[in-house]
């Protein structure tokens, strides 16, 4: 990875997770790929940097587990007003605000704060997780 040209570069993070079986670490062997300890999936073992501008990004606090779990049942609350979202995108009419307004407005708002670097730990490539529109992260968390 490149780090003095984020805005410019490609970076390719390689493989984060893997099972840890013999047909995986197998196959890894058979391309000589080295398989390292990364200390912890949720560890800060390099620097954060904003993407977009490649900056260093200093963390003010990083949450407990407490903190965590609490985020996620409130996520869970405001997700049980919409009940139709769990068996597809069965989205309620009129769309209510909450569900088209940037998941970070939507994190402020009900106070999921603590949620957030996880949900971008999994995010599945879909760019900024706080500017898309809410429905789009509950599409891919749901409950």
């Amino acid at each position: 990875m490149n780090r003095a040209n984020f805005d410019s570069q490609p970076s390719d993070l390689g493989v984060s997770i893997w099972h840890n079986i013999t047909v995986v670490t197998d196959f890894f062997k058979r391309f000589n790929i080295p398989i390292t300890n990364s200390g912890g999936f949720f560890g800060i073992t390099e620097l954060i940097r904003d993407f977009r501008t490649g900056k260093e990004v200093t963390l003010t606090s990083t949450p407990t587990g407490a903190d965590v779990g609490a985020a996620f049942a409130a996520y869970l609350t405001q997700l049980a007003k919409y009940p139709t979202l769990n068996d597809g995108i069965f989205v309620p009419s009129p769309v209510p605000e909450d569900l088209y307004m940037p998941f970070g407005k939507f994190v402020t708002k009900y106070g999921l704060q603590a949620a957030v670097p996880t949900i971008f730990n999994y995010n599945p490539g879909v760019g900024d997780v706080l500017s898309n529109p809410t429905l789009e992260v509950i599409r891919y968390w749901g409950q």
